[in-house]
């Protein structure tokens, strides 16, 4: 019976070990592992750890524990975002982004007018006579619409310019303090199901293959940030479809900011809604933002949770409109 003990224990120290590598590095050899959830190496870490803790000598265990607590301090979100929320926030926020992922559902949708929103956007949104319908119901007048077959704009303000791309919509807004920002609404195509047999070496292949792929439609979306004066308020946000910690987002880095990360509350994760497993759905802010608040919302109609974003903009000579 020690024999197994000792066996499982070795195991959680491995899989330490293994996880600190995978995460650690941000490899794409490494997607298999690190698309999935933190929680799920510490949840088998641990189990195997207490089975190991008959053994007669007691601290090994203890220090199986404590490795794995120091591995979900710094490579899990929560711990941070959790004790956020018993804070209070901190300065006022003027601009109020939504980010949700509607599934097609229009009551899904209906559910952001709770929030009062500045700007929405939309993945998947429903169809053109519901998001226009909606937009007047916000926004009245001042009411910007822009609709596509995959994602969506509304917003309080003047609309510049629109361009769209195949996974990401581009507009140019002018806020009702007549503030001038761009915003993209970015919806990536989604990523490979969860796969266990991590022991193929095609399960490593193809998800190493999907990473190199979102990495580079990233890198084509940073291409289109290039053309951005970096005095020019830039917001990019919607359904990644990528967790949060992967590397994929360094190419975003550092123009950009997550905000989840400087001032999410709460636990931040999106997907799936009735269980919140992953962070997909992001806002990213340039620093004319500074984010106060970030917050992952339960819903009744969709599969994913949306982004609440309470942001300041900065003090700074920001353009009221640019050419």
């Amino acid at each position: 019976m020690n024999a197994l003990r000792r066996v499982a224990l070795a195991l959680s120290l491995l899989l330490w070990a293994g996880a600190v590598f995978a995460y650690g590095r941000h490899a794409d050899a490494c997607a298999a592992v690190t698309v999935w959830p933190v929680w799920a190496w510490v949840g088998i870490g641990l189990a195997l750890a207490v089975v190991g803790r008959g053994l007669p000598r007691k601290w090994p265990c203890w220090v199986a524990g404590g490795l794995w607590l120091v591995f979900v301090l710094v490579f899990a979100e929560e711990p941070r975002s959790l004790l956020r929320s018993f804070f209070p926030t901190s300065g006022d926020a003027p601009l109020r982004v939504i980010s949700l992922n509607c599934n097609g559902n229009r009551d899904a949708a209906a559910e952001v007018a709770a929030y009062r929103p500045d700007i929405v956007l939309f993945q998947e949104s429903p169809a053109r006579v519901e998001v226009e319908k909606l937009g007047r119901a916000l926004f009245g007048d001042q009411a910007v619409i822009v609709t596509g077959t995959d994602v969506s704009v509304l917003a309080r303000g003047k609309q510049r310019t629109q361009s769209r791309w195949s996974n990401w919509t581009r507009l140019r807004l002018e806020l009702a303090d007549g503030v001038s920002l761009e915003l993209f609404n970015v919806r990536l195509p989604p990523n490979l199901v969860l796969r266990g047999d991590l022991w193929r070496p095609s399960c490593w292949r193809e998800f190493a293959d999907d990473h190199r792929k979102r990495r580079q439609w990233l890198r084509e979306l940073v291409a289109q940030l290039e053309s951005v004066p970096p005095d020019v308020p830039l917001l990019v946000a919607g359904d990644f479809n990528a967790t949060a910690r992967e590397a994929v987002f360094d190419c975003m880095k550092p123009r950009l900011r997550d905000a989840f990360v400087e001032a999410g509350r709460g636990w931040g994760n999106t997907l799936l809604n009735s269980l919140p497993l992953w962070r997909i759905d992001m806002v990213w802010g340039n620093d004319c933002f500074r984010p106060i608040s970030c917050r992952a919302q339960r819903t009744a109609h969709s599969d994913h949770r949306m982004v609440i974003c309470d942001l300041q903009i900065q003090p700074r000579d920001l353009p009221s409109a640019h050419p």
